[in-house]
C-alpha cells in the first residue's frame, strides 16, 4: 500500500485528535495566526527563493489572505461544524412525523496536494479547515516550493498540531500519483485542469470523494467608461504575478 506506514501514524493519530473539543482543536490555529507573524521572514524568503516572490507580493497575496483564512475559521468553525436541525418543511412527505438532524463528521485521513503558486495561502487553509474538522492530513506540496512547505510545515508543529497528525509528504512529481493511489478517505487537490481530470477519473473509479480546484483565465471586463490604461497595468499584473 502507497504511504502506509504514513497511513497508519495518521489513522491512530485522528482517533486521539477527534475526540478533543472543538475548541481545544481551534488552540493551534490561534498559535498558528500568531506564527505567520512572527516567522514572516522566513516564509518570505522561502517563498522569493522557490518562486522568485517579492516580499511585498509575499506579504499581500499569502500571508494577509492566510491570517484572514485562520480567523475565519477560529470564528466560524464552531457555528460551521455544529448539528443542524432540518426544518419540517424540507422534509418530504413519506417523512412526516421524523426528526433529522445532520451532523458534520470528519473524512478521517485527507490528502492535501498542494500548489506552487500561492505555496503558503492555498496549502495553510484547506490545511488547517481539514485539522480542525478533526481529520488528519497528509500534505504533498508542490515540487516547486519545498522551502516554502518546510518553513509552513515547521509553522504547524510548533502552533501545537500533533506530528502524525500533519505529515509532509516528499515534494516530489511522483508523490503526487502516490498520494492519489494511498488508502485515504478524501483528496484534495489545488492545480492543473489537466492534472485534475485525470485525478477526477481515478478517485472516481476507487469512490474517494475530492475536492479540485483547477487552473482557468479569469474574465475581466472593462467598461466603455473605465481608465484603460489602469485596465491594462491590472490585467498586466493579474496575468504575471504567478
Amino acid at each position: 500500500m502507497t504511504f502506509a506506514t504514513e497511513l497508519a501514524a495518521a489513522r491512530a493519530a485522528q482517533a486521539a485528535w477527534v475526540r478533543l473539543p472543538l475548541n481545544e482543536r481551534l488552540t493551534p490555529v490561534r498559535v498558528l495566526r500568531d506564527l505567520l507573524v512572527r516567522r514572516a521572514d522566513d516564509l518570505i524568503a522561502a517563498a522569493h527563493a522557490d518562486i522568485g516572490r517579492t516580499p511585498t507580493e509575499v506579504l499581500g497575496t499569502e500571508l494577509l489572505p492566510s491570517a484572514s483564512a485562520l480567523k475565519f475559521i477560529e470564528q466560524e468553525a464552531v457555528r460551521v461544524l455544529a448539528p443542524r436541525r432540518v426544518p419540517g418543511r424540507l422534509r418530504p412527505t413519506w417523512l412526516m412525523g421524523s426528526r433529522d438532524v445532520v451532523h458534520r463528521r470528519p473524512w478521517g485521513v485527507v490528502g492535501v496536494i498542494g500548489t506552487w503558486n500561492y505555496p503558503i495561502f492555498l496549502n495553510v487553509g484547506p490545511i488547517a479547515q481539514a485539522l480542525v474538522a478533526g481529520n488528519a492530513v497528509l500534505w504533498k506540496p508542490s515540487e516547486n516550493a519545498p522551502r516554502t512547505a518546510d518553513v509552513t510545515h515547521d509553522l504547524f508543529r510548533a502552533a501545537g498540531f500533533p506530528a502524525d497528525l500533519l505529515q509532509k509528504l516528499p515534494a516530489t512529481r511522483e508523490a503526487g500519483p502516490q498520494l492519489a493511489e494511498a488508502n485515504v478517505d478524501y483528496v484534495v487537490f489545488t492545480g492543473s485542469d489537466g492534472v485534475g481530470r485525470k485525478l477526477a477519473a481515478r478517485l472516481g473509479e476507487r469512490l474517494v470523494p475530492s475536492t479540485l480546484e483547477l487552473s482557468g483565465c479569469d474574465a475581466m471586463f472593462v467598461l466603455a467608461d473605465a481608465n484603460v490604461e489602469m485596465a491594462a497595468r491590472a490585467a498586466w499584473f493579474g496575468l504575471t504575478l504567478n
